[in-house]
């Protein structure tokens, strides 16, 4: 995509932004754009992947976290406060988001694995949870539950069909999960893909949390 059809997008979250830069492409496309004393980060989605109002809601979370301590990444809005926009392209469409650029090494790029760091991700996953019990959302559309997620859904058949006595132990552990009590302890919105991939770590080994896309309602951390 043309660096002048990227920097117009940008600019729609601010105005100051000069370049755009190539980061990664996975589910979405990701760009660094860069401001003449800072950067932030501009996220394309293709519309056949996600919904407007399924992103909407990532991000409307994904603010109420920030607004209130969290250690996650802050969803950038335009001048007049919308967090995601349409773009259409030679037929496609895509939504537009972005977030403030952190700095800070992934979990492959650091040396440090002492027990600390490991009580640094938990708490953080912690405070997340503990926020997420005081989230009302408005307008915004309900999270899927755990259980609606694809890879439960595909994985009866696949142990079925590969591995009979997993698939008894697979049908035993859903059994469990789903009579199992349910509180505002231990039930609720959580970040849903909380992979070493999904946090940064700056030179202080202060933690930052990105990528709330697939946030479900699921049983809580132990950390909560």
């Amino acid at each position: 995509m043309a660096e002048t059809t990227l920097l117009a997008m940008a600019k729609n979250f601010d105005k100051n932004a000069v370049s755009v830069k190539f980061l990664t492409k996975c589910r979405n496309s990701i760009y660094k754009v860069f401001c003449p004393d800072y950067a932030f980060v501009l996220r394309l989605t293709d519309e056949q992947y996600r919904t407007a109002g399924q992103i909407e809601s990532e991000l409307n979370f994904q603010k109420y976290l920030f607004d209130n301590g969290a250690a996650v990444v802050k969803p950038l809005q335009t001048e007049s406060g919308k967090s995601c926009l349409p773009f259409e392209m030679n037929g496609s469409r895509f939504w537009v988001s972005a977030f403030d650029y952190i700095d800070g090494k992934g979990w492959d790029e650091r040396s440090d694995n002492s027990e600390e760091i490991y009580i640094t991700i938990g708490k953080a996953l912690g405070k997340i949870h503990r926020l997420s019990k005081g989230y009302m959302p408005v307008g915004v559309e309900q999270r899927r539950l755990w259980s609606e997620a694809k890879e439960f859904q595909k994985a009866g058949e696949l142990f079925k069909y590969y591995n009979s006595g997993l698939y008894d132990k697979f049908k035993e552990f859903m059994r469990q999960m789903e009579t199992s009590e349910k509180n505002e302890d231990n039930f609720g919105l959580t970040h849903g893909d909380f992979l070493s991939s999904n946090y940064i770590f700056n030179e202080d080994n202060n933690i930052t949390v990105f990528d709330f896309e697939i946030s479900t309602i699921a049983f809580l951390s132990k950390w909560s």
